[in-house]
């Protein structure tokens, strides 16, 4: 029976594990914006509902509307995710730079 629950404990483990995206990220803070992109597609076409995949792509988006809307997806649909709050601050501070603080606050927690 405990053999069991360790095998149902590590298989829910390794299933709700978010993809590792930090070496991408520093990437694009170097920018090695090739290899940021290289990067993404590899791990968007393993884990494309991952929510760091996901915040990842906003990350990588130039439009600033669609960015948005992707980041506002992250902190909507993945809460307890490990780039949840950095989704929300940059939605924040996308309103903020706008001088739309009426909307920014609202994000503000």
């Amino acid at each position: 029976m405990k053999f069991i629950f360790i095998c149902l404990f590590f298989i829910a483990s390794f299933i709700s594990a978010q993809v590792d995206i930090v070496s991408t990220l520093k990437h694009i803070e170097s920018g090695e914006l090739e290899e940021a992109q290289s990067d993404f597609r590899r791990l968007n076409s393993r884990y494309p509902d991952d929510a760091n995949v996901k915040f990842l792509s906003a990350v990588l988006t130039e439009n600033g509307e669609e960015a948005l809307h992707k980041y506002s997806l992250v902190f909507t649909n993945h809460p307890n995710s490990q780039f949840a709050d950095a989704a929300l601050y940059r939605v924040f501070s996308y309103y903020y730079s706008l001088g739309i603080y009426n909307k920014a606050e609202k994000h503000l927690i």
